[in-house]
């Protein structure tokens, strides 16, 4: 499943962190069965152990900081099971661990989170699009070794989950397989997984804007449902149909993942947009050019500057105060540029500034580079004596 599954590949090669912070949080998983398998045999379990496991769940903090949530829901178990010492030991050594991230973040930002996170929830994004996005990722776990594309409607997206779920519960009802997983396996180690995933399910939808990357924070979701298909599909393996079903399955899901493979990573269109932006930038070197997606173009051409503040901590802070346009002035950009979705944002809001800088703070297209909008600054001379 982890091999083959196209969802799976794409969140785990988009963005470095994802693959690294789901590894941890695996590592923990097994460490945290291994530890309530010992405590149910009455073993008694040395404060060493809860040690190097909250070590391990710092790492995994420092991987992802919503992780922190996770080490909570584990700590918060720990003490309702009366584990107390181990709740302590475990809770102290992952603070310990990723405690330089939390002080840096506060003595550079004057945040606990990270300004990447600071600048997602500060642009302006409807609710309906995290709604939105969510149900698209949640489908796509569900449908695991299918692949459905995103040019699929919400409403095709909600009747094939809730057909799939209707034949999960069949399957269920029909075999009785939650009780034979019951008597295979310890699900109940799952349970924090289980609590993580909700949370950040009602996190990301509910109060953080950046519908974008849902997709990839719910990754410990997408891994549970992993899990819990995989220790399904080994129960179910013994019954001769079943084996039938499965071997079906799964070839044709994987041949629903191959066009997933071939569209998105044997990209018919050549072209480079942000690559393209940054050689654009190397070629004038005496132009300053603000853009919110800087990335790969500052990488190319250092007179390149992020704008949507996750790498500069200036830009986030005076668009958190309303001085966006104001910055974007006394910095003397000379284009802003990006999706023109994203730009369109950026002319707004020097159009809205106050009437003395309107004439000093103008922003007019004056070309596309591929899909990136490049616009220039003008400056309009007031015509009043």
């Amino acid at each position: 499943l982890w091999t083959f599954t196209f969802q799976i590949f794409s969140v785990m090669t988009n963005g470095l962190e994802t693959g690294l912070a789901s590894l941890l949080l695996i590592a923990a998983l097994t460490f945290y069965a291994k530890l309530k398998i010992d405590s149910a045999k009455g073993i008694k379990i040395p404060i060493r152990q809860w040690v190097i496991f909250g070590a391990v769940l710092g790492f995994t903090v420092l991987a992802r900081i919503d992780a922190a949530i996770f080490v909570a829901i584990v700590v918060l178990m720990l003490l309702v099971k009366r584990q107390t010492w181990g709740a302590i030991a475990t809770g102290a050594a992952a603070l310990i661990v990723s405690a330089p991230w939390w002080i840096f973040n506060w003595v550079a930002f004057g945040n606990v989170m990270p300004t990447s996170g600071q600048a997602e929830n500060s642009w302006p994004m409807p609710k309906w699009e995290n709604i939105q996005q969510a149900t698209k990722a949640i489908s796509d776990m569900l449908s695991l070794v299918f692949y459905l594309p995103g040019s699929f409607s919400l409403i095709f997206r909600v009747a094939c989950t809730l057909l799939l779920t209707s034949g999960i519960i069949f399957v269920c009802y029909r075999t009785h397989l939650i009780k034979r997983l019951r008597t295979s396996f310890r699900l109940n180690s799952l349970v924090p997984l289980l609590l993580f995933s909700l949370s950040l399910v009602a996190y990301y939808t509910f109060f953080f804007r950046a519908p974008h990357f849902i997709a990839r924070y719910l990754q410990p979701m997408r891994m549970l449902w992993s899990i819990i298909v995989a220790v399904s599909v080994s129960v179910l393996w013994r019954g001769k149909i079943a084996r039938s079903i499965i071997i079906g399955v799964v070839a044709l899901g994987l041949t629903f993942s191959i066009v997933g493979y071939v569209r998105d990573y044997f990209p018919s269109d050549p072209s480079a947009n942000f690559y393209d932006m940054g050689f654009w930038a190397h070629q004038h070197p005496n132009e300053k050019i603000a853009m919110l997606q800087s990335g790969i173009a500052s990488f190319i051409a250092p007179n390149i500057i992020n704008l949507d503040g996750k790498v500069n901590t200036a830009a986030l802070r005076a668009h958190q105060q309303g001085r966006l346009a104001e910055y974007l002035r006394n910095e003397h950009f000379t284009y802003i540029a990006d999706y023109k979705s994203f730009i369109a944002d950026i002319d707004t809001i020097s159009r809205n500034a106050s009437p003395s800088m309107r004439n000093e703070l103008y922003f007019d297209s004056v070309s596309m580079i591929g899909s990136i909008q490049l616009m220039k600054r003008r400056t309009i001379r007031s015509t009043s004596p």
